[in-house]
């Protein structure tokens, strides 16, 4: 992100390539890393006791505000692509916070436990509904039609 910020001041090209590359690996060692391999949904891996400051929030919180930081200097920009990108993988690794915060509140420091209850999915539901209006009200504050259409497709999903 320092990369891709410092190219508007310093005016070098090669800036942009560096943070493409650095956001196209930062990308993939989400992707394969943090969503699939080392899931704590998966993996018998402790996330930590406390509510909201716990290891998830490393994993999947700080990433996400650290993406919507990256789309919005790329809106700014005009940077479509990594708008688009850095954007999507903001939302998605907030909703995936926020669905393994709902899970810790039910599991406990583990979360790859088998059972879901009803109390549990009903809290996913409240979650995502939540998550859903506050896109749509960001949405409508800074008349951002991509956060509108994102609020969407999360009270779909809801």
């Amino acid at each position: 992100y320092g990369l891709y910020v410092r190219r508007a001041f310093a005016g070098r090209r090669v800036l942009d390539g560096a943070a493409a590359v650095l956001l196209a690996v930062a990308l993939v060692h989400l992707v394969f890393v943090q969503v699939l391999f080392q899931n704590p949904l998966s993996n018998h891996t402790p996330v930590g006791d406390l509510p909201l400051l716990n290891t998830l929030a490393l994993a999947y919180l700080l990433p996400a505000l650290l993406g919507a930081l990256y789309a919005w200097s790329a809106a700014r920009r005009g940077d479509r692509l990594t708008f688009g990108v850095a954007g999507v993988a903001a939302l998605l690794l907030a909703l995936l916070w926020l669905s393994l915060e709902v899970r810790r509140l039910f599991q406990g420091s583990y979360l790859d436990g088998d059972a879901v209850t009803d109390a549990e999915r009903w809290a996913y539901t409240a979650t995502w509904i939540l998550y859903g209006a506050a896109l749509f009200a960001a949405g409508l504050r800074w008349d951002a039609k991509a956060l509108r259409a994102a609020s969407l497709a999360v009270l779909m999903l809801a």
